[in-house]
């Protein structure tokens, strides 16, 4: 299997490091005055708008059980993209910024 730059092999990517990062996204977007934030993030298109944390609704207003708000096909392709970011990013336990 041919790595690419900068990968690193994490043996485990937790779902809180997953649920970090889109934490992250949500904050970068929402402090965003370009309104490009989005273009480079994992994200899936719902209801008109980008959600780059589903553990919040579209709107960012509420939080929602992903699963059952957004449907498992859409939410495991999201954790799975993210999984894959991380790794890329070479950071496999990261942490919510404050």
């Amino acid at each position: 299997m041919k790595r690419r730059k900068g990968r690193v092999d994490c043996i485990k990517v937790t779902m809180e490091s997953v649920k970090n990062f889109a934490w992250n996204q949500m904050d970068a977007m929402w402090h965003d005055g370009s309104g490009l934030a989005t273009v480079d993030m994992v994200k899936f298109e719902f209801n008109g708008y980008w959600v780059v944390n589903p553990w919040m609704d579209e709107k960012t207003e509420k939080s929602v059980n992903l699963y059952e708000y957004y449907g498992k096909q859409r939410t495991e392709r999201f954790i799975e993209e993210v999984t894959e970011k991380i790794r890329e990013l070479g950071d496999c336990d990261i942490s919510r910024r404050e």
